[in-house]
């Protein structure tokens, strides 16, 4: 829980497929973040991830998907 939460400084992060959860609180207050690069599909990432993640933010899967803003069920 938190994991990134308030650091202000972070613009990328780079996560491996093999994540089994992220907290949904794990991104609250990255207001520099604009990337989140997961080595697994769309499909994984929305099932280890159900928080939304700000407007600013784009991810990209592996599997060429991407969304910015909220990630939708």
């Amino acid at each position: 829980s938190r994991a990134f939460a308030d650091c202000t400084a972070l613009e990328a992060v780079y996560i491996n497929g093999n994540i089994q959860t992220i907290e949904n609180d794990a991104f609250t207050g990255c207001t520099e973040l604009r990337h989140i690069f997961f080595n697994g599909t769309l499909r994984q990432w929305k099932a280890l991830y159900s928080g939304e993640l700000p407007m600013s933010v784009t991810l990209y899967c592996s599997d060429g998907t991407y969304q910015q803003g909220p990630v939708m069920p």
